[in-house]
């Protein structure tokens, strides 16, 4: 069974049940975690993997525009988020999936940031007011590799970031406008997302995780049920031995033995029930020994009586038993003429 078993595990998998970016995690997973890609529920070293690939492919696909910007200003942040996600792939190749967490997000902070205070002369367009929605990206990376609570610090940062931003970078021309004709109106919409995004992602991590602990808990309880259930089969399955190993030996079978597996829950019980039927086998023989030895000296006296009564020569065959040598010994000192063709 066991070589079937392992001549199946070695068997390739099918292709249909492959993940589709097999190689991207055995690039970017712990191998212990990697069989986990195909569960139900993902792993956060996947789920890091994953963000990581999206991460790494939108960093190729905004290189047109950072060197289409003014001065290159986007290309230096751009650089930064791609060696710091091949960093973090590193990291969590290693299993440090909460610090590839932390550092992603810093890291993308930092890249939003830093696009947002390098335009020419310091000085923020109004093209950069769209900037500041796209920090929920860092939202939904700190919800899903960092602690449920930690959403709340950095959502808090965010907006406490594009306040000071908006307020004391210069502006254009044109975002002054703005500024004057909503008064500051324009950045409820950033900073509603960021209050939206962190109570809704928290609430909802925070169900799915109660609701994985109770799938947990029932998960335990099933194993729990199998394996009593298994072991009740086990034990029934012991007792019916031992009761006919019992019932054999009642009915004068002493060689019977109790034929427990060493993995079975009764076999201390067995092994000293086989011991008991093995000292009562031995027992027995040795009484059985003992009654052929008490009889074979009865006989003997009777011999002796008749051939000293009779005043008659010896005559005894031999009995089997141990005694044998001392009654010849016997009958020559004794007995010194005994008749021809007898044994003494």
């Amino acid at each position: 069974m066991d070589k079937q078993r392992f001549a199946l595990s070695q068997q390739p998998e099918p292709a249909n049940k492959r993940p589709l970016l097999g190689w991207w995690y055995r690039l970017s997973m712990p191998d212990e975690t990697f069989e986990a890609a195909q569960e139900t529920v993902l792993p956060r070293s996947q789920l890091a993997s994953i963000l990581l690939l999206i991460i790494l492919i939108a960093v190729v696909a905004f290189i047109p525009a950072a060197l289409s910007s003014d001065s290159f200003h986007i290309l230096p942040p751009l650089v930064g988020m791609f060696l710091v996600t091949c960093l973090a792939v590193f990291l969590n190749k290693r299993g440090k999936t909460t610090l590839v967490g932390i550092l992603v997000v810093v890291a993308f902070d930092a890249a939003l940031a830093e696009a947002l205070l390098s335009y020419p002369n310091f000085v923020l367009t109004q093209n950069a007011v769209p900037i500041y929605d796209m920090f929920v990206l860092s939202d939904i990376i700190a919800i899903s590799l960092l602690p449920g609570k930690s959403i709340f610090f950095v959502s808090f940062f965010h907006s406490a970031f594009m306040l000071a931003d908006i307020i004391l970078q210069p502006h254009t021309p044109d975002l002054q406008l703005l500024i004057n004709q909503t008064t500051y109106s324009f950045m409820v919409r950033p900073l509603a997302i960021q209050i939206v995004v962190a109570l809704v992602t928290f609430l909802w991590v925070r169900n799915t995780m109660k609701a994985l602990e109770r799938a947990n808990k029932a998960e335990v309880i099933a194993q729990l049920e199998h394996t009593i259930s298994l072991e009740r089969k086990d034990l029934a399955e012991g007792i019916q031995q031992i009761l006919q190993t019992l019932v054999e030996a009642a009915n004068g079978n002493l060689q019977v033995r109790a034929p427990l597996a060493q993995q079975s829950s009764l076999w201390q019980v067995g092994v000293g029930l086989n011991t008991l039927l093995a000292r009562l086998q031995r027992s027995g023989q040795s009484e059985r020994e003992l009654q052929h030895l008490r009889m074979e000296i009865r006989r003997l006296l009777v011999n002796v009586q008749e051939a000293r009564g009779q005043h008659a020569s010896l005559w005894l065959p031999p009995g089997g038993t141990e005694l044998d040598p001392l009654i010849n010994e016997l009958v020559s000192t004794v007995f010194p003429q005994s008749p021809p063709g007898s044994m003494w």
